[in-house]
Formats: C-alpha cells, structure tokens, sequence
C-alpha cells in the first residue's frame, strides 16, 4: 500500500463494536459537511455471509450469470454490487471520487498500518487498546464510557477537523511535486516536503527536480513521478512526433501530458 497516492484525506474509526464507532463516524461527517467538505463514507460489516442482495432479485440473477459488478440505479441512488472479492483502500478511493474527504468505519486490516490514513481508535476498556497496533497519524482515543456529556467525542471531532484541514493543504501541495523522494530539497521525502509548505518552513522554489519537468505521466490515473532526463526523453519524443502532423506548430518548449488508460 505504500506505493498508493492519495488525492483526499482519510479518516478510519477503528475500534471493536459497540464502542462508539459509528456516533463518532456520524459526528464526525456532519461535522464536515457543515464545513462546507463533500464527504464520502465507507462501513465495513463484519458479519460472515453479509450481503446486501438477496436471492432471488433481479440483481442476484445478473450475478448468478456471472456479472464481476451489478449497478443499481433508481430515481434517488445508484449502488454498486461488487463479487470481486476483499476490497482495497484504492478501491474505496475510486468511490470517493468528486468528494474532498472519505471516512472509514471500520477496514483495520487494509488502513491501521497505513501512514496516509488519520486513524482514531474507539474502546472500552484500557486493555483493547493493545489490540490494536495502529501506525502514526493517530488523532486520538475514544471510549463512550469515559465521554459524559459527549465532551471527549466533540473535542476529537475538532481535532479530526483540524487534520482535514492540514492534510487537505499537504495533499494539494503534494499533488505538485514530482514524487521521487530525492532528498534534493533537504527533507526525506516529497510528503515531508509538502508539510513543510503548509507550514511556512519553506518555499516551493527548494524542489530543484519540479522546476526542470515539463512532463506529466499518467497510467491508468495514476501519476509516474519522472527524472528531468527522462521526462525531456519522453517529452521531445512525444513532440517530434505531433510536429510531423499536419497544422500543428511545435516552438519545443511546450509542457506535455501523457496519459494511458487500460481497456
């Protein structure tokens, strides 16, 4: 998953049930949308044999005829019926899409090692807490039993809205740098270097790499991050070409994307 880029802030609620998951979850979406951010959610049910069909429909026949996928679309919503097996943290992202923030119920297993994820943790005892081997950012800890009043849960909804804020700016700043992690620029990676932007440590001029690529590489929607040597292969190539066309004038100092997509 490491290799994975995010384009929005993720926040997971983990935590055993009824520990005050989905309050937290609910809070926390309407919290953002009174921010004025498009929320995407996702729930994991971890009840075996769950399926939202049910035999017999006309969906359950399309699947029983070996569709990997079923939508189903009326004049209010449109869900999508996935067979395709255990679903991914990028497979959840594809269906934030037009959204600016996506919040997860449950999922521990794809996102509680993941450091682009902001995880909060719900429990009910001091012990569960052990359980649960959760890799930084952790915007905090919530247990219903030790919340009266629900002060605990609206402070970590506030925290919860400051990380949005913060990773929402890195993430935009992240999305301009070209992801190689060259160190060129005095920090160890392209993340840290775009937290540093957010923050006013430094300028966007200390990434020597970014100032000489004038070349974008997509596949498949995601961005392959370039060297300035092989980018400008690429780019005058791609250049040489379309100035062979007829009506097209090329001067050769031009930015170029590049963008494949799979069948």
């Amino acid at each position: 998953m490491s290799g994975l880029r995010l384009n929005v802030p993720v926040i997971a609620v983990l935590g055993w049930k009824k520990t005050g998951k989905t309050l937290l979850a609910e809070s926390l979406i309407r919290s953002l949308r009174k921010e004025g951010y498009r929320v995407a959610s996702g729930k994991h049910v971890a009840e075996k044999g769950f399926s939202i069909d049910r035999e017999g429909s006309d969906s359950w026949r399309h699947r029983m005829a070996g569709a990997s996928k079923v939508v189903l679309a009326s004049e209010r919503e449109t869900s999508i019926l996935s067979f395709e097996g255990a679903i991914s943290l990028q497979d959840l992202l594809s269906y934030a899409e037009g959204c600016d923030v996506m919040v997860l119920e449950g999922f521990s297993t794809i996102v509680a090692s993941d450091p682009k994820v902001g995880k909060i943790l719900c429990f009910k005892e001091e012990r569960e807490k052990k359980n649960f081997n959760l890799t930084p950012p952790v915007i905090g800890f919530y247990s219903p039993l030790e919340d009266e009043g629900n002060v605990k849960l609206n402070t970590l909804v506030k925290d919860a809205l400051e990380y949005v804020r913060r990773e929402s700016e890195a993430l935009s700043n992240l999305s301009s740098l070209p992801g190689l992690n060259c160190g060129k620029c005095g920090y160890p990676s392209c993340r840290k270097f775009a937290e540093a932007l957010w923050k006013g440590e430094t300028t966007r001029e200390r990434c020597e790499v970014g100032k000489n690529v004038k070349l974008s590489l997509k596949v498949d929607g995601v961005e392959i991050p370039l060297q300035p040597f092989v980018s400008e292969i690429i780019r005058r190539g791609v250049l040489g070409m379309v100035s062979t066309l007829k009506k097209v004038s090329v001067k050769g100092d031009e930015n170029v994307a590049v963008e494949i997509r799979g069948i």
